[in-house]
């Protein structure tokens, strides 16, 4: 039974680490240096300094959306000012939301902005090269992160005050060392940054710089060292409820995994590696930083519609001003009383061009909304598509497998044997064959197999020949159509899918066709059925959501979408897309 049990957690842990790498995970540390702002010397600077607490407050408390919206009209305002300080607190504020939702280019270009106006200061200096440095480590440039952490230790070097900032710049530091596998120098600037903080008494910051160091003896092969190492960083950080505590907690439990299953003792290693899935989860940084790029687009958008605003306003300023000196000369010219009746006219004039003016604004802004309208549908399908992309993915090819693996594992399990079979083993092998099935066949339902396999001819095909009933009976025709992208072949698919559902559900047809023609650059697809017909204005007023969310689908990606339907003839659909290979 020990044989058996040992086997089991093997394979467990084994599978379960393998879309991991068995590589310990190293804790990367950033710190933030406050800026120091001079008095307030007015009230526009006190009500300033106001607007960036508040700003502070709705993103601390969670409110991302509507704290950034602010903070990127903050910028834009500080930089048109003087206020540098100001400036430079908001740069950093921007460049740590970048960072902390994984958009480290974005992240890096406000962080070098605030170089320009630091030079005098060494302390921020420090905080900003050894920023720079962790979003560096991120990407994998090593090389520039060396050269980052090794500038701000240089700039914290004569300021006691920074111990606890030095301590975490030789913590990276010594990151940089272990991923280019240099483990003895990595040990030994662990080892400075441990003997540093060692003094200081913050046990978090302590457990994050252990950590690494239990990860370096891992990668020398000192499984022990490690070990000892990992329990000493649970230990300090079990007792905080912070979100530093938790994830320097989450780092200390897959790390003790690894430690374990270098050792041998998988039913540890599993135990822990459970720990560790219990308390990581990826899931909100994701939508952050989707939200994030979602509100910066709606910004730059209003943005540049205000600029056209202001500029329509400008040329009417000038406009008015070039007819008031005409209007001047006029008045010298020709004598008062002809000057009035100019002037009466004039007014009417500018009236009337004020009105069309207007009317031709509101229409502008009316187009505007509908496009921004029509965007934030596709963004919000492109999402859904794409999350269904992806767990479909994660379905089939890494929980399916895992399951497969498994039942070869179990499999190997009863040829090791040297007694009967347990009967627990058999079910065990069944129960995960039918979790198989299962999952297949819910990732056949996300995502058409015979779309992914074969393309849209094929998948329009199967659509046509499942939709087919004793009332309704459906036929595809199609002419050269071949492989394309995967992303159209899947947005056509939808497509087609859901316009079939309306004749399913509304037309009363009792037959329907759909024909496919590859035009060369074009794809043209043709939908009819001999059904009730409808009015289609009618349609569009009393459900936004089907033929309306199909044409504006059609409208940005550049096709066309043709309706055509009587209660005589029934109904027949035209679509004509460019076709992306």
């Amino acid at each position: 039974m020990d044989l058996f049990k040992k086997i089991i957690f093997c394979s467990l842990f084994l599978i379960s680490i393998s879309s991991y790498g068995r590589v310990p995970l190293f804790f990367i540390w950033e710190y933030n240096a406050e800026v120091e702002v001079e008095p307030l010397d007015t009230f526009f600077d006190f009500l300033q300094a106001k607007d960036f607490e508040k700003i502070e407050k709705l993103i601390k408390e969670g409110a991302t959306t509507e704290g950034l919206t602010l903070l990127l009209t903050y910028i834009e305002e500080e930089e048109e000012g003087f206020n540098t300080d100001r400036l430079v607190k908001a740069y950093i504020l921007m460049a740590q939301l970048l960072s902390d939702n994984k958009d480290y280019v974005q992240a890096l270009d406000y962080y070098y902005k605030v170089d320009k106006y630091i030079q005098k200061d060494s302390v921020l200096l420090s905080s900003n090269y050894f920023k720079k440095g962790a979003v560096f480590q991120r990407l994998s440039k090593l090389d520039s992160a060396k050269f980052q952490y090794e500038k701000a230790l240089l700039y914290a070097t004569n300021f006691p005050s920074l111990e606890k900032e030095k301590a975490k710049i030789n913590n990276n530091l010594s990151g940089v060392y272990y991923l280019k596998k240099d483990f003895k120098k990595a040990l030994e600037i662990a080892e400075i940054a441990d003997s540093i903080q060692v003094g200081l008494g913050d046990s978090v910051l302590r457990a994050g710089i252990l950590n690494s160091i239990g990860a370096i003896y891992y990668m020398q092969g000192a499984f022990e060292s490690s070990l000892f190492t990992y329990k000493k960083v649970l230990k300090l950080a079990e007792s905080g409820h912070t979100d530093l505590h938790r994830n320097t907690r989450s780092l200390a439990y897959i790390n003790l995994a690894y430690a374990y299953s270098g050792l041998g003792d998988f039913e540890h290693a599993f135990y822990h590696q459970d720990m560790y899935f219990s308390l990581n989860d990826s899931l909100q940084s994701e939508l952050k930083y989707k939200e994030i790029h979602e509100i910066q687009a709606k910004f730059a958008l209003v943005k540049k519609s205000t600029e056209i605003s202001d500029a329509h306003l400008q040329r009417k300023k000038a406009e008015f001003m070039s007819y008031g000196m005409g209007l001047f000369v006029f008045l010298i010219l020709t004598g008062a009383w002809f000057l009035m009746k100019f002037y009466k006219l004039n007014r009417k004039h500018l009236k009337l061009e004020f009105k069309q003016q207007q009317l031709l604004n509101e229409n502008k802004l009316k187009k505007l909304e509908s496009l921004m309208q029509i965007r934030s549908i596709n963004a919000a399908l492109d999402g859904r598509l794409e999350e269904r992309k992806k767990i479909a993915s994660i379905l089939h090819d890494s929980v399916s497998t895992l399951l497969s693996s498994a039942n070869l594992h179990l499999h190997a399990s009863k040829v090791l044997l040297k007694c009967e079979v347990p009967v627990e083993i058999e079910k065990t092998q069944e129960i995960i064959t039918e979790a198989a099935e299962k999952i297949r066949n819910l990732s056949h339902t996300l995502i058409s197999s015979v779309l992914l396999k074969f393309g849209l001819g094929y998948a329009t095909q199967d659509l046509c020949e499942k939709s087919s009933n004793s009332q309704l009976d459906i036929t595809f025709k199609e002419d050269g159509i071949g492989r394309y992208d995967q992303t159209f072949e899947i947005k056509m698919h939808n497509l087609i899918n859901e316009l079939l559902n309306n004749i399913l559900k509304h037309s009363q047809a009792s037959e329907a066709s759909i024909y496919m023609v590859d035009q060369g650059e074009k794809l043209r697809v043709i939908i009819k059925d001999n059904g009730v017909g409808f009015e289609m204005d009618k349609v569009v007023q009393k459900d936004g959501l089907g033929l309306s969310q199909v044409k504006s689908r059609i409208v940005v990606m550049g096709g066309v979408f043709r309706v055509e339907s009587t209660r005589e003839n029934g109904t027949k659909i035209t679509v004509i897309v460019p076709v992306k290979h």
